[in-house]
């Protein structure tokens, strides 16, 4: 099973298109960091993660004091980052995992240090391939999430909205 490290940002996008509990349930350990934890403010997201957390779907880490420095470290060198990206990156190392995020300063510093990075996209066309949702739900979940956020790359929407189209 691949591990999967999920910064807030996927988190907020997923719940709000209601595919938060769909994501949860692909074939993943899924982990974030208390850092990362600790910026969730919404109870109900906070409820589905605790759920997810004792069903031992979702795990929330903590860095011991080397993983703490070298997150500060990260930081220093890169002030676009946060300390909670700078801990997902250390995970992610750390289980050779996979990040999920939409963040751009997290997916560039990702593809500097080599991890593999996908976002919303990719999620939503995982959940398509394991048969979680149909190209219907995406497509206008798609389309909702576009509104709201505006830093989606819209060539890349449009061609998942023709593919979905195309039955």
């Amino acid at each position: 099973m691949k591990v999967a490290i999920k910064d807030a940002n996927i988190i907020f996008d997923l719940y709000e298109m209601d595919l938060l509990e769909s994501c949860l349930g692909l074939d993943f350990d899924f982990i974030t960091s208390d850092f990362v934890n600790s910026e969730i403010k919404t109870e109900t997201i906070k409820l589905i993660i605790n759920e997810y957390k004792l069903k031992k779907i979702i795990s929330i880490e903590s860095l011991d004091a080397e993983q703490l420095t070298e997150a500060f470290q990260i930081n220093l060198e890169q002030p676009g980052l946060s300390i909670p990206d700078c801990s997902v990156i250390i995970l992610a190392q750390k289980h050779n995992a996979i990040i999920l995020s939409g963040d751009k300063a997290l997916r560039n510093k990702a593809k500097q240090s080599g991890i593999e990075y996908h976002g919303i996209l990719w999620i939503l066309d995982t959940l398509i391939e394991y048969n979680r949702i149909s190209k219907d739900t995406a497509f206008t979940k798609l389309k909702e999430l576009m509104k709201t956020n505006k830093r989606l790359p819209v060539s890349e929407c449009n061609k998942r909205f023709e593919n979905w189209s195309n039955k």
